[in-house]
């Protein structure tokens, strides 16, 4: 059996703690246990190196969901060996004006990581989610502010679709009795 061990920090876990709990991934034991402070996760199965790290990366992008922020993670083990965690940064890590205790929607425990939700999750649209990561991360804080509108648009883009947007737009053109979308117009 192989094991991969991803330790984790953030402002909530100072105040509230984790309830440890154990669930079954995609064949892989997660284990989440809580200890001053830092919450550890135990990805235990059969497993290779890379399958391990895509799942965990999956589970910290769901935690991200329901804190609003990536906790930092501390350090990485697999099968004992350390892994160089610094290469994560560009994603995995969020600016600390993001990083808030009040940005959480849930506690993280059984109920809400699991098998199910994991199916639900990889139901998303991946590039708005990962568009967003990438805005609130570290990496971006010095960012020409004119780009980080236009990825904070590529985002909204993403997660509204694209019937959505065909009723919304043939509201607005009822409401002000325009007969041609303005794109169309401009390319004619």
């Amino acid at each position: 059996m192989n094991e991969l061990i991803v330790k984790i920090k953030h402002p909530y876990f100072t105040r509230r703690t984790v309830i440890d709990f154990t669930e079954v991934i995609d064949n892989v034991r997660v284990s989440v246990n809580f200890c001053d402070d830092v919450v550890q996760m135990k990805f235990i199965g059969r497993k290779g190196k890379e399958k391990l790290c895509s799942l965990s990366y999956e589970v910290l992008s769901i935690v991200f969901i329901y804190m609003g922020s990536f906790p930092k993670i501390e350090s990485m083990l697999y099968n004992q060996e350390t892994l160089d965690v610094s290469n994560l940064s560009w994603k995995y890590s969020t600016d600390n004006y993001f990083r808030k205790r009040v940005s959480v929607l849930c506690q993280i425990d059984s109920k809400h990581l699991n098998q199910t939700v994991m199916d639900q999750y990889r139901q998303i649209r991946e590039y708005p989610l990962y568009s967003m990561q990438s805005l609130i991360s570290e990496e971006y804080t010095h960012t020409m502010t004119n780009h980080r509108i236009l990825l904070l648009l590529h985002v909204i883009d993403g997660f509204v679709e694209d019937k959505m947007v065909t009723s919304c737009l043939s509201e607005i053109m009822k409401k002000y009795k325009v007969s041609v979308r303005s794109c169309d117009y401009i390319v004619q």
